[in-house]
Order: structure tokens, then sequence, then C-alpha cells
């Protein structure tokens, strides 16, 4: 493929990732759910040219996003595990040994996780999250505990849909 289509291809995807993120304002209670989606987008990137122009579309996605983005926490999580996710997973599935795979996808999580509220609360000063966060005394921990098994299905989840990419909309690009 032409340097042209691939540049394209990617300000497509670009593009899509920025307006799902943009939904984060319409739909405040989706604020976790929404960057997950946009961080799909960049899947075709990686799976069509791989890591080198996903990693430019997340880039672009990322600064977007937070210049554009008016919910905050959405754009954060979309900078820090969401929009960089897909193009870790390629690189962690290379791995030979499914354990090791598995506990690296959860380190890169929990540490992505830890930097996402550290920037929120003290770099942004959304102070509030700390607050809600700490109302019960084993909050915060129940919280990444949960945070776990919910990354857990959707790493699961997002195996099935690159599957699913490669049989139905690979072939025919």
């Amino acid at each position: 493929m032409k340097p042209a289509k691939k540049v394209a291809f990617g300000g497509i995807c670009t593009a899509l990732a920025v307006v799902i993120l943009l939904f984060s304002t319409v739909l405040p209670t989706m604020e976790y759910s929404i960057p997950a989606i946009a961080g799909l987008m960049l899947v075709p990137l990686v799976a069509e040219f791989g890591i080198r122009y996903a990693l430019l579309s997340w880039g672009a996605a990322s600064i977007l996003g937070l210049l554009l983005v008016p919910n905050r926490e959405a754009a954060v999580l979309f900078v820090c595990f969401f929009g960089i996710y897909p193009i870790l997973k390629a690189k962690l599935e290379t791995q030979h040994n499914p354990v090791l795979e598995w506990i690296g996808k959860f380190l890169i999580f929990n540490a992505c996780v830890l930097v996402s509220y550290w920037l929120l609360i003290w770099v942004l000063g959304m102070g509030e999250l700390m607050a809600e966060l700490s109302a019960f005394t084993y909050g915060p921990l129940l919280l990444l505990l949960l945070g776990n098994v919910v990354f857990g299905l959707y790493d699961l989840a997002m195996s099935r849909l690159i599957t699913l990419y490669f049989r139905r909309i690979h072939p025919h690009l």
C-alpha cells in the first residue's frame, strides 16, 4: 500500500478514536468504557501497518483527546492505557509463554492505572477523585481488584474482536 494511503487510514483511525472520546462528554456514565472503545480503533492500524503507524495514531489521538475532550478522566485513561494497550498487546502476544504474557499484561494494566490516577489527582488537580476513592477503608484496593477482573475480560473480548477482524475485514483490505 502506498504511504499516502497508510497516512490516510491512520488519520481516519485517529479521527474515529477522538470522536468516540468526545462521546464521554455526552455519556458521562461511560467514562471507562468509551476510552476502551476508542482504543479499539487502533487495532486495524496494528494489524495492517504495524506498530509504528499505530504509535503515531495513538500519539495524535492522545494530544487531540487531551486538547478537545472535556472529560479529563476519559482522556487520561485513553492516553495512559486504553490507547496504547492494543499496541502493547500485539507486542506481548509474540511471547511463547502464555503465563509470562498474562503476567506482563496485568503488570502493565496495574502500572497504567496507578499512573493514570496519579496524573488525575496530583497533576490535573482532581482531588475529588481521591475523596471518592477513600470513602471506604479498602475502596481503592477493591476498585483495583475489580479493575483487574474487568481487564481480563476486556483482553479476552479484544482478542475475539481481533480474530473477527482478521476473518471478516482483513481479507477485503
